[in-house]
């Protein structure tokens, strides 16, 4: 799938991810460049985007992130997480919010304007 992506794709994501210093994703994305240079393409041509998992106060559905023992921790720093996966090189983030409600909401928009 990785080649298939790398040969025809504009943009990838990857997901589910709660912070940009997780070492999976660091591997998905290690693997996603080593596809697109096997496929002959710049990586840096492919636009990258993150499902990202931002665990609020209050938070208690299970867990979108694979591969951990229990849920991520709990953020107080939507913003922080949002800057450190743009610095990461993801240009979209597609936001699972826990809680999914009104409060997470307002905190996600004001963390998105303040990046």
């Amino acid at each position: 799938m990785l080649n298939l992506t790398a040969r025809h794709a504009d943009m990838s994501n990857l997901a589910w991810f709660a912070s940009a210093d997780d070492p999976l994703l660091a591997q998905r994305t290690a693997a996603l460049d080593d596809a697109c240079w096997t496929e002959g393409r710049d990586p840096a041509t492919l636009m990258r985007t993150i499902g990202a998992y931002i665990r609020l106060p209050g938070a208690t559905a299970p867990s979108p992130v694979r591969g951990h023992e229990g849920p991520p921790q709990i953020t107080e720093d939507p913003e922080g997480v949002l800057r450190g996966f743009a610095d990461a090189g993801f240009a979209h983030a597609i936001v699972w919010l826990d809680p999914m409600n009104e409060d997470s909401l307002e905190r996600l928009g004001l963390a998105v304007a303040e990046s």
